[in-house]
């Protein structure tokens, strides 16, 4: 019998030494089921009682909430879309749910434009840009390199800036993942 990956799995001893990049998300689902399950009979055993989807919700909160996570979002919403940001009856952007959903905080709405010219040393208009923004930035994570946004988190010390691919494995892995792997690559 063959799987996707191609190997004949009816054979004794017949294996694959490389992990199909579709098998990556069998493995992520196996790892969250038996962390889920582990969790789950926890509880049991201690005589008390929780639902799945509250266990579920709590892994979620501990992938960035396990150290402070502060991030902003460089290229991530359309600008129209920012402006409804304080509107509670709309739904999130997904990039703005997973991030409150694995337990950082988000601060897109740190930077306005505005008051940002173009023409301008980098200097000086990132300083205008930066003014008033959250000091404890940890993460940005970009679209596209070569933003504001992008610039500003590269000169700061202590601050990751990533492609989306970062947020977007951790969420669906519900596992931190090495911010290494996902750095923009800068000259």
């Amino acid at each position: 019998m063959n799987n996707a990956s191609g190997a004949d799995l009816s054979e004794p001893g017949s294996s694959t030494s490389a992990i199909d990049e579709d098998d990556i998300q069998l493995q992520w689902t196996a790892d969250i089921l038996n962390r889920l399950h582990k969790s789950y009979y926890r509880y049991h055993d201690i005589g008390k009682t929780k639902s799945i989807p509250s266990i579920l919700s709590k892994m979620r909160k501990n992938v960035f909430g396990d150290k402070p996570t502060h991030i902003l979002l460089s290229g991530m919403l359309p600008l129209h879309l920012q402006n409804r940001l304080n509107d509670k009856s709309r739904p999130r952007s997904p990039y703005i749910r997973y991030c409150e959903d694995l337990g950082a905080k988000v601060g897109l709405r740190y930077f306005i434009f505005k008051s940002v010219s173009w023409f301008h040393d980098f200097s000086v208009s990132c300083k205008k840009v930066i003014q008033g923004t959250h000091q404890n930035v940890t993460h940005i994570i970009a679209a596209k390199e070569g933003t504001d946004k992008v610039k500003w988190g590269l000169q700061k010390q202590g601050c990751y800036v990533v492609k989306a691919a970062w947020l977007l494995t951790s969420f669906w892995s519900l596992t931190r993942f090495s911010e290494k792997s996902f750095r923009f690559d800068i000259q």
